[in-house]
């Protein structure tokens, strides 16, 4: 039982990872194109 705990508990951690990951690409990409806006005008 243990071990499914904590096989769950990797599982979790890395989708938590994951996503974070995406978020801040995406905010990179997203701060990027602002700029790039910003500089136009």
């Amino acid at each position: 039982m243990y071990f499914f705990d904590s096989l769950k508990t990797c599982i979790l951690q890395g989708i938590e990872k994951g996503l974070y990951e995406i978020e801040f690409k995406y905010k990179m990409r997203h701060n990027k194109i602002i700029r790039a806006q910003v500089g136009y005008e």
